[in-house]
């Protein structure tokens, strides 16, 4: 896996190198391997490289966050470096292959094994003191940034992809309190369409591949089934896998929900009124914000809720998400690099950019912190997140394939170009063929 990943990512460095020269901070010498050099007195610059810095909600406190270690540490200085996030993944593993310089990078983490297959990250327990990492790191959230029981990332942000709800439009509709199981659930959500047949009752996400493939898993756990069994079976379609799409299909046929509708358009949907419903993480109601809901009306119109339940007395299901910084192996100031994450994970930092984005942090410090405990919204989220875990695909370096092969049977299923049971047939056939290359 990790041969072919490297054969990809060779493969558009050809296709790239035609319109790209030498890059400021890459080794000029490609035949000798970079060397760590420990800064002295001589000023240096590092690079951190990510997404959130690109986006323009988020962008102030990025820059915010820099400035503040850049007056603090003026020969050890930082920049940023960006792009959209669909294209982050795919240049950090061009750049790191082709020994730009990248210091730190933020890393969502459904990429943490893939760049860690390709050699580009750097084990933090050889630059952080062990004991600093699991004094001030919940143990669940460090297993994030594991790869084969190495620490190769810091958590930054996470937060389970939980459930959000209209308080304000379930009341117009009629729907008296929050639906604890899928059988108000589904109640809920007819009512709503009786209500107005031009809202979304449940705007989840039906497009893009990544959230397609993780809702279907959350909405798969909560039937109490998996894609693959504890031993690394295929059991996508079992019967519970069936009864999984087969509820999806029928939320479809009724107008429940809506297909090619991504997360970006569901956020637009729930910030205009226009859904009951739908999936996302923490910075939701940062999202709202940016999208002109203010301050004094978030709470009218986003709500964080746990997933329903099948039956009293089960566990609420969710997929955690969120980022992890790491620090790049041919870094040439590694320990230094290690150091700016400190600040960035740090309280005083992360409760910042939890005010300006919303994003729940990760410093135990910081989460007890009474902004975090005082804060409902914020409060609710934790909980979630308590109970969430990884997607099922994610741990392996052709996840993208997987979740690919997930939505399109899933998209086959509910729009009835092939049953259920037809579609996730097709499904675990593909993914056990992907598994084996």
């Amino acid at each position: 896996m990790k041969k072919k990943l490297m054969l990809v990512a060779l493969s558009s460095l050809v296709i790239l190198a035609a319109g790209c020269g030498t890059k400021a901070g890459q080794d000029k010498s490609t035949s000798e391997p970079v060397k760590t050099e420990k800064p002295s007195d001589k000023k240096i610059e590092m690079v951190w490289a990510g997404w959130t810095g690109e986006e323009k909600a988020f962008k102030p406190v990025i820059d915010s966050i820099i400035e503040d270690w850049n007056k603090k540490e003026p020969n050890a200085t930082v920049k940023w470096l960006g792009w959209p996030w669909d294209q982050t993944q795919q240049q950090l593993i061009l750049r790191g292959m082709s020994k730009d310089q990248i210091d730190v990078a933020q890393v969502d983490i459904r990429w943490v094994n893939s760049l860690a297959e390709a050699g580009l990250l750097e084990d933090l327990g050889t630059l952080f003191d062990k004991n600093w990492i699991s004094n001030n790191f919940d143990a669940n959230f460090l297993k994030i940034g594991q790869v084969e029981g190495k620490q190769v990332g810091l958590p930054w942000t996470l937060g389970a992809l939980g459930m959000l709800y209209n308080p304000t439009l379930l009341e117009k509709a009629g729907v008296k309190d929050v639906p604890t199981t899928v059988t108000d659930f589904e109640d809920a959500l007819k009512k709503v369409k009786a209500f107005d047949k031009n809202i979304v009752p449940y705007a989840i996400s039906t497009k893009v591949a990544s959230s397609v493939s993780t809702n279907f898993q959350a909405w798969l756990w909560q039937n109490g089934g998996n894609v693959f069994d504890k031993d690394g079976k295929v059991i996508i379609n079992n019967e519970t896998g069936v009864k999984t799409l087969t509820w999806f299909k029928s939320l479809y046929d009724n107008g429940l929900i809506k297909m090619d509708l991504a997360q970006t358009d569901a956020r637009v949907l729930h910030s205009k009124g226009q859904s009951a419903f739908y999936d996302d993480l923490v910075l939701a109601k940062g999202v709202m914000k940016s999208n002109g809901i203010a301050d004094q009306d978030l709470d009218k119109i986003i709500r964080p809720m746990a997933r329903p339940l099948i039956k009293a007395g089960d566990q609420p299901q969710s997929k955690i998400g969120g980022t992890v910084l790491v620090v790049f192996k041919d870094s040439k100031y590694k320990q230094k690099a290690a150091d700016y994450i400190k600040h960035v994970v740090g309280e005083p930092e992360a409760l910042k950019f939890f005010k300006e984005s919303g994003n729940l942090p990760t410093f135990n410090s910081a989460i007890k912190n009474e902004l975090i405990q005082k804060d409902a919204y914020t409060k609710k989220f934790l909980e979630l997140t308590t109970f969430s875990k990884r997607a099922e695909t994610e741990p392996f370096a052709s996840a993208k394939e997987l979740d690919n092969i997930i939505t399109e049977e899933f998209q086959a299923g509910v729009m009835g170009a092939k049953t259920p049971q037809k579609a996730l047939d097709d499904a675990a056939t593909k993914i056990k063929s992907t598994l084996k290359k």
